[in-house]
């Protein structure tokens, strides 16, 4: 039997990232983006920038609620570029996901694009790395009775 744990000491982006990645253009109202994620259950959209030279943002649930605290609650006029990230942390889908980990860790960033050139081809979150490390690791598997006491 393969060591599981030593999956995830060599598992790379690829292995822990989500797609096809949720997509917005930052002139959409954010009114708009909102109830897109919310009927649709996303906790984000990657802003694709006009320019492809300008990389990519993310808009997040948790940008969204603090424009809307900031305004106190009247959204207007504004859009998604006037809530999002922007630059987008991006990651290769070769790195390691300690590196991942760590790159995310110190630019205090929860989710990162991962991108092939110039094109998001996935989105990798802590959500993500955990449920891969929870099932890499085995710890799904049943506990004998004497090991829960």
């Amino acid at each position: 039997m393969k060591n599981q744990i030593s999956d995830f000491q060599d598992a790379v982006v690829s292995d822990v990232m989500h797609s096809p990645v949720a997509t917005i253009v930052p002139t959409v109202p954010l009114a708009d983006a909102m109830r897109r994620m919310y009927e649709d259950g996303l906790s984000c959209l990657v802003v694709d920038m006009d320019d492809p030279a300008k990389g990519h943002g993310i808009l997040t649930q948790k940008d969204a609620l603090n424009l809307l605290t900031d305004v106190g609650g009247a959204l207007g006029g504004l859009t998604v570029a006037d809530a999002m990230t922007h630059p987008m942390v991006v990651l290769q889908p070769t790195y390691s996901v300690a590196t991942c980990l760590q790159l995310m860790r110190m630019v205090g960033v929860r989710r990162a694009a991962v991108v092939r050139g110039t094109s998001v081809v996935g989105i990798v979150s802590f959500t993500d790395i955990f449920r891969f490390a929870v099932e890499a690791g085995g710890y799904l598997e049943p506990v004998e009775a004497d090991a829960r006491e």
